[in-house]
């Protein structure tokens, strides 16, 4: 049941944080094997034994079970992640770009006669020459937006001429990964923070990231696994130190997101470009626990069902090719989520649920027909050898040795 790789990208969508703590999304498959430890005495102890009272228990039901319960486990990952979809970033289309404008907007900006504002403009990649219908105090500024595909952030400032001024540069429109919080910086070349020191300070007064303070500058805050959100941005001219910076601000981090810190003269705002995650990673426990159920019951009933039914000779053989099909199952989930056969996340999880639910169903129907086998008293002659009693067994080493029949 090949759900590692496919769940870990959707937990990359998802917010990790649970109060003080940290879950990335790697450190889910750990609940697997943990919920398996936990389920597997207590199938044997008391469910099976429960459900015997009602049905006939038997291998081949557990294992049908089990299937359906993975394929309801898939079903229930294909429905969250079509909420885990709903906080997804658009991307802009082939051979266009994103453009949003934050700052100074007391004049009207244009580029091609569409008004610019902090919302995202999509254009085609190319050149562009932002203009304003003001002539005092605005002049126009020319845009290089030839990266396909990217979101490019405008600032405009007023500087000291008390004339608008510019700075813009590219940003990835992808979301950050395992639970990070990227910040950009948007400052104005004249500006007197240009080149300054810009640090990210955690609650205990640590230093997290330090930067020179430029336009498209970029630091990641990495969460670590006890920490808490909470973050102060503290800048200032020169050289200055993490004491005596002159500017402040407070941020939560959240997974996923992308802000531009804008900073100006006695001015320091954050705005979003990447909406950050927020549907909890612990939605998916619950898929978590369905699947292990049914790998208890498929995974651990099949392997011993494999080997019962077995004769002695292809015992081997036989878990073998058990292990074959987990190889197989690793090439089909390569194939579909490698190639992108299907782009859609969610569907992809449907798929899988639609493929487990007819081999489950192909699986029912061979069970119906089949007998079992009883090799557990069919031993050969080794088996019965070792296991007679050691003093009978020594007693015919000695009389093989001194040419007697032993008695």
């Amino acid at each position: 049941m090949n759900k590692g790789s496919t769940w870990v990208l959707q937990a990359r969508r998802m917010d990790g944080r649970v109060g003080p703590f940290v879950i990335l999304p790697d450190q889910m498959n750990t609940f697997n094997p943990l919920f398996v430890l936990i389920t597997v005495p207590i199938f044997e102890a008391w469910v099976y034994p429960l459900v015997q009272k009602i049905c006939k228990v038997t291998p081949l039901r557990k294992m049908a079970t089990g299937g359906c319960l993975a394929a309801m486990a898939f079903i229930m990952a294909g429905v969250l992640q079509l909420e885990v979809n709903k906080t997804m970033e658009s991307h802009p289309a082939h051979g266009k770009v994103f453009l949003q404008v934050f700052g100074n907007l007391s004049h009207s900006y244009q580029i091609n006669g569409t008004k610019l504002t902090n919302e995202k403009t999509e254009l085609s990649q190319g050149f562009y020459t932002v203009t304003s219908n003001s002539t005092k105090n605005a002049e126009n500024f020319e845009l290089n937006l030839t990266s396909a595909g990217s979101g490019y952030v405008l600032g405009v400032f007023q500087s000291s001429q008390n004339k608008d001024s510019f700075s813009y540069f590219p940003y990835n429109c992808e979301k950050t990964e395992n639970g990070r919080t990227r910040l950009y910086l948007l400052v104005s070349n004249d500006s007197s923070l240009a080149n300054g020191n810009f640090y990210i300070v955690d609650v205990n007064e640590n230093i997290h990231e330090k930067s020179v303070i430029k336009s498209g500058q970029h630091l990641d805050i990495r969460p670590a696994l006890i920490s808490s959100p909470e973050y102060t941005l503290k800048l200032g001219p020169g050289n200055c130190t993490v004491t005596d910076c002159p500017y402040n601000y407070t941020i939560y981090a959240e997974a996923g997101g992308a802000h531009v810190v804008y900073i100006a003269k006695n001015i320091i705002s954050v705005y979003t470009v990447v909406r950050p995650n927020t549907v909890n990673i612990l939605w998916q426990l619950p898929q978590f626990f369905v699947i292990t159920v049914g790998e208890v019951l498929f995974s651990v009933t099949g392997l011993e069902f494999s080997y019962s039914q077995a004769t002695p000779n292809m015992k081997s053989v036989l878990q073998a090719v058990w292990l074959m099909t987990v190889f197989l199952g690793n090439v089909i989930d390569m194939l579909i989520s490698g190639s992108h056969i299907v782009a859609e996340p969610a569907a992809e999880f449907f798929l899988y649920a639609f493929m487990t639910l007819i081999v489950i169903g192909l699986f029912i129907g061979l069970a119906m027909k089949y007998e079992y086998n009883n090799y557990a008293e069919e031993k050969d002659e080794q088996m019965k050898y070792i296991e007679k009693p050691t003093s009978q067994r020594a007693g015919m080493e000695c009389g093989i040795l001194s040419g007697n029949n032993p008695s």
